[in-house]
């Protein structure tokens, strides 16, 4: 049996279109896989795996931001930009810690010592 050449066509172009698709389905699960995995391997890098809380790195990536926050919030004399101070520190686990007040004191007493030795 001899194919007519319009029917040739059809079946060219449905294998083509059919190829194609099944590359690109191929390619874009693909994509998304690696981009699951870059989206795994930042938040790994950038908290801490048992308590789901920012590390180092994961901080200094967002301080700009919290500057930049800080300055929106307007509570100097002209009420456009923040007038305080902003500090961000890094505090570690004791077994002795009783309240949020006692690790700021501890976090200030930490600061003022430090600003003392040099």
């Amino acid at each position: 049996m001899r194919w007519r050449p319009a029917a040739r066509a059809v079946v060219v172009a449905f294998v083509a279109t059919s190829t194609s698709s099944l590359l690109l389905n191929a390619r874009l699960r693909g994509i998304y896989a690696l981009a699951d995995t870059n989206t795994l391997a930042r938040q790994l890098a950038t908290t801490d795996q048992l308590t789901g809380l920012l590390n180092r790195h994961g901080l200094m990536e967002r301080s700009p931001g919290l500057a930049s926050a800080a300055d929106r919030l307007g509570t100097g004399d002209d009420k456009k930009r923040w007038s305080g101070a902003l500090s961000v520190g890094f505090a570690e686990g004791t077994l002795t810690i009783e309240s949020m007040d006692d690790i700021i004191g501890r976090a200030d007493d930490d600061m003022y010592r430090r600003r003392e030795v040099r």
